[in-house]
């Protein structure tokens, strides 16, 4: 199912890959934001202007949620967890490289 604004612009989409999928576009048509749910859980998705991911945020069925946040590249920088090993926490440099941690 695809619903368009009145300039028609892509805006809003749901699919079925493998379970649901819901894109929100932005203005221009862009997909910003997209929450599956697929077989390990939700995951809701949030892109920039430019189409890259931000932000990344999952519940998994096994109990476990978790939260990325990405750089301007789309490189991961920051990362949250908790589940069955504990609370983690993590902290990337511009080239993946883990420069801090904690659980």
């Amino acid at each position: 199912m695809i619903l368009s604004d009145e300039k028609g612009n892509l805006r809003i989409g749901l699919v079925m890959e493998g379970g649901p999928v819901l894109a929100l576009a932005d203005e221009i048509g862009k997909p910003r934001a997209t929450l599956v749910v697929g077989d390990n859980g939700p995951e809701l998705s949030m892109s920039d202007e430019n189409g890259r991911r931000r932000v990344l945020l999952c519940a998994l069925k096994e109990g476990g949620v978790g939260l990325d946040l990405f750089d301007e590249n789309g490189k991961p920088r920051t990362g949250m967890a908790t589940g069955k090993g504990g609370p983690r926490l993590t902290l990337r440099d511009e080239n993946g490289k883990v420069i801090w941690s904690a659980r």
